[in-house]
């Protein structure tokens, strides 16, 4: 900091800058940054969910209220839909040939190892 030793201290500014691009990773790994990532991934994912569902330039809508309901409207159909699908899809496998024959071994199996204890381990 003296005026004699001919170099002075970098900006806090430039600090951060350097230390953020030199790849040490030193802001990188801190604990904040941990913690703002997944909101950062669901901003991103929000955004892009809004651009892909959201109104087209030509059905410019008049306010910002109206385009966050539609938005709204549009993210709540897609989780509708894809619940559907899921629930649709276990339905589908607990109904299948395999899962019953699994289910129906699983019972007979275990109901002989039931049976075995009880007569080895009988009163």
């Amino acid at each position: 900091m003296g005026m004699g030793t001919g170099r002075s201290r970098p900006h806090p500014v430039q600090q951060v800058r350097s230390q953020f691009f030199s790849g040490s990773g030193a802001l990188l790994s801190s604990s904040s940054s941990l913690i703002m990532k997944p909101f950062l991934s669901f901003a991103v994912l929000a955004a892009l969910l809004y651009f892909v569902a959201g109104p087209s330039p030509a059905q410019a809508s008049p306010s910002v209220a109206e385009d966050f309901q539609h938005f709204q409207e549009k993210v709540k159909e897609l989780a509708d839909t894809v619940a559907n699908k899921a629930k649709e899809t276990f339905t589908k496998i607990q109904e299948s040939e395999f899962s019953t024959k699994t289910r129906n071994w699983f019972k007979q199996n275990f109901q002989k190892i039931k049976d075995k204890l009880d007569t080895t381990f009988a009163k």
